[in-house]
């Protein structure tokens, strides 16, 4: 069973969650990834978002970076980094860089078209400092959108694996 968010948090929540988003060509998709970090029930955390190659030009539209910007203008905790050019190699070294950068937080990644729900830092932050863990892997739920004859979507949610606290002898 998970502690009682009063029994964790006690009179300051101390460990900080750097969230990591790198973002290319998804300008459908960043505004949900950016509003589920902003409503997050736990609230000490940064996220960081590489805007990576997402220019806007006449021959090929893109307000990617205009979202991300809209973000960090109603919630300084989102830092903006652009980067003019798309480079796939920048995810690993920068998830290194934030880790050395903040060396007793937690650090997450999240693709550009997802979202967490709005307990996800909390549950994992509690779940790691009830079990002394550095690492805290959690699963997924997959939305498939499928058409239909009449054109309304349908969503049909598949959970895939579940975070469940480990069993002891």
């Amino acid at each position: 069973m998970l502690m009682d968010r009063n029994e964790y948090y006690g009179d300051s929540m101390t460990k900080k969650i750097i969230c990591y988003i790198q973002a290319f060509d998804c300008e459908k998709t960043i505004a949900a990834t950016m509003q589920s970090i902003l409503e997050q029930t736990y609230k000490n955390w940064i996220c960081f978002v590489l805007s990576n190659g997402n220019e806007n030009t006449v021959s090929a539209p893109n307000w990617s970076f205009d979202v991300i910007k809209n973000y960090a203008a109603i919630d300084s905790r989102f830092i903006v980094l652009n980067k003019r050019k798309n480079d796939l190699g920048m995810y690993m070294p920068m998830l290194y860089h934030l880790a050395q950068s903040f060396p007793d937080s937690y650090i997450c990644s999240l693709d550009a078209d997802d979202t967490y729900k709005n307990d996800f830092f909390e549950r994992s932050i509690i779940f790691a400092e009830k079990n002394d863990l550095d690492i805290v892997a959690c699963g997924t739920d997959i939305i498939l959108k499928e058409r239909t004859d009449s054109s309304t979507e349908t969503l049909l949610r598949l959970s895939l694996i579940h975070i469940s606290e480990p069993t002891r002898p």
